[in-house]
């Protein structure tokens, strides 16, 4: 059976019994319950040899009404009904001395059905009881017994031995012997039927006895008359039969083991609490600690972000500065050497900036060629690593000035400089190298230079 199923089984259990479990059904659902317990002895003459008059068979109806049980006396608790059929007198003489409830009654076997009819309350919510109801049930079904009208429970003590007791079946004598209930003359339908609801009613104790720590005072009331209930004295028909001294030892004996149980049960549930609780408490300070720690982490993390932006802007102002200063620099320059306004400004200081990162070397290493506009023969002059010019060819100067050749010379602006100011020189800047240049300013300036030697030479 699945746990869910145990559970609630016995939370009906309980919750029929009036202890306040903490079952899923509401409470008053169960209220009032009256508990039957039935039991048929000679089983199988009721079925075969119903119709005969030698069918020797016996009834057994014991009833619990849970409505006020705790005002009324303990001995009127239970109501205990035993009834024999057939045509033998002999077999009539056993059930009455056999029976220890009262007076066993004589019936036909037609009269099974009204007589238990009559014995369930069906105006009641009613709660079914037995142990081994297997051919019990087949006897109902086949008197025609209705188990469905007002019947809101059926508990077969031999189904819940392993769900309370935690062991395989019991007979009922061993249950009875389990659970410590007085018990004699089984076999006898009353008999039977009474000891079994005393064996459902002391399995309803025993499964609520690891919350007894927490009961009130009402249901500690409630188990203890249930207590009383389940272990009263068993009588005669000639009367009550005051219990023996040993039976009394018994008893207390066992209210004494009982009580040792609910004890060690409490211990034991408050010494799990502590473990509990002492876990829970490891759990929060880890937890607290987890929580600190990441919180210190994210201040941490904010701060060092923090400074990383303060940083970051810091940078680019610093860099915004560095450049206005290049450019302010750059237009100086440009300015100073008399270009400032002939050609697009803005191209030329990116050029400016892309040919710092390749300065050149010994570029004025060389020699130079210069021809005149009139046909005079090349002029020649050597010069030192200071000088600005050696003699050279016309590709050659161009090979010296790519930014020149690339840049500057698809300007109009920068060719009519040069028109204005060597008229008779026309330098050739086709088909220039790659080869890295300086600055365009300084190529520029010196320009201005080779201008003015142009004009010497000229």
């Amino acid at each position: 059976m699945a746990q869910a199923e145990v559970s609630s089984e016995i939370d009906v259990l309980q919750s029929c019994l009036g202890l306040h479990s903490h079952c899923s059904w509401p409470y008053d659902y169960y209220k009032d319950v009256v508990f039957v317990s039935i039991d048929f002895e000679n089983v199988r003459s009721v079925i075969h040899s119903f119709a005969s008059q030698y069918m020797q068979c016996q009834l057994g109806v014991s009833i619990f009404d849970t409505r006020d049980y705790l005002a009324k006396p303990v001995k009127d608790a239970l109501v205990t009904y035993n009834f024999s059929t057939g045509d033998n007198k002999k077999y009539h003489e056993q059930a009455r001395s056999r029976f220890l409830f009262g007076v066993s009654k004589t019936i036909t076997q037609q009269e099974l059905a009204s007589e238990l009819e009559a014995l369930i309350w069906r105006d009641r919510k009613i709660a079914i009881v037995g142990h081994g109801m297997a051919c019990d049930f087949e006897i109902l079904e086949f008197l025609g017994v209705d188990l469905e009208e007002s019947v809101v429970a059926i508990f077969d003590t031999g189904d819940l031995v392993p769900l309370v007791l935690g062991c395989e079946g019991r007979s009922l004598g061993d249950l009875l012997e389990e659970l410590g209930c007085p018990f004699d003359e089984l076999h006898t339908a009353g008999n039977d039927a009474n000891f079994t609801l005393r064996a459902l009613i002391m399995m309803g104790i025993a499964s609520h006895k690891d919350r007894y720590h927490y009961l009130d005072d009402d249901d500690r009331a409630s188990v203890w008359k249930l207590w009383d209930i389940a272990h009263l004295p068993m009588e005669r028909s000639s009367g009550t039969v005051e219990a023996s001294e040993e039976e009394c030892i018994r008893r207390v004996q066992l209210i004494d083991e009982y009580m040792l149980d609910v004890e060690l049960s409490k211990q034991d549930y408050l010494a799990e609490l502590a473990v509990e609780r002492t876990i829970i408490d490891q759990r929060r300070q880890k937890c607290l600690a987890r929580r600190k720690k990441w919180r210190d982490a994210k201040v941490r993390k904010g701060e060092k972000r923090g400074v990383r932006r303060n940083r970051t802007l810091e940078d680019q102002e610093r860099l915004r500065t560095q450049r206005r200063m290049q450019r302010d620099n750059e237009k100086r320059e440009m300015k100073a050497a008399g270009l400032w306004g002939l050609f697009d400004e803005e191209a030329a200081l990116r050029q400016m900036r892309q040919d710092r990162e390749d300065p050149f070397s010994g570029m004025w290493e060389g020699e130079f060629t210069f021809t005149t506009g009139f046909g005079e023969e090349m002029v020649k002059e050597e010069s030192t690593q200071d000088d600005l010019f050696r003699g050279s060819s016309e590709k050659e100067v161009a090979d010296l000035f790519p930014p020149l050749h690339r840049y500057l010379l698809p300007f109009p602006g920068f060719q009519s400089f040069l028109g204005q100011q060597c008229p008779r020189i026309k330098c050739m800047f086709d088909g220039g190298s790659a080869r890295a240049a300086g600055t365009t300013v300084y190529v520029i300036s010196q320009i201005i230079v080779l201008h003015r030697k142009i004009d010497y030479l000229a």
